[in-house]
């Protein structure tokens, strides 16, 4: 049997190129996973304003926590109000539209009569 040294037989290569491929691509994965878990970094400004408004948690903080808990529960009750004067809003915009309607109604038949030629 003659080997033909021209066109060789590649699967061995071919199987190792796959293999080199998959194995750099479960690395670039793990690097990948290992950057999510890290804590992204902010800027300074960004960082400061964060410590400000969320502190980390410790216990003589406790104070703090209860503060932010009260400006969110006030932040909830003015966004309630704000819809409920929305909701009010637009029952009172459909009462006056539906008055103006009607409104017109009247003011249109009123002049459809008064162009009639008076019969009689």
């Amino acid at each position: 049997m003659a080997i033909d040294t021209a066109n060789p037989d590649s699967s061995g290569d071919e199987t190792a190129q796959t293999q080199s491929q998959s194995d750099k691509a479960m690395l670039a994965a793990r690097d990948d996973v290992r950057s999510i878990r890290k804590k992204p970094s902010m800027p300074a400004p960004l960082e400061q304003v964060m410590k400000e408004v969320a502190p980390a948690p410790d216990p003589s903080n406790a104070g703090s926590i209860g503060r932010v808990e009260r400006r969110i529960m006030m932040l909830e009750k003015a966004f309630s109000e704000v819809v409920e004067r929305h909701e009010k809003s637009l029952r009172d915009r459909v009462g006056a539209v539906s008055a103006l309607e009607e409104n017109l109604l009247v003011l249109r038949n009123r002049l459809r009569l008064s162009r009639m030629p008076a019969c009689g």
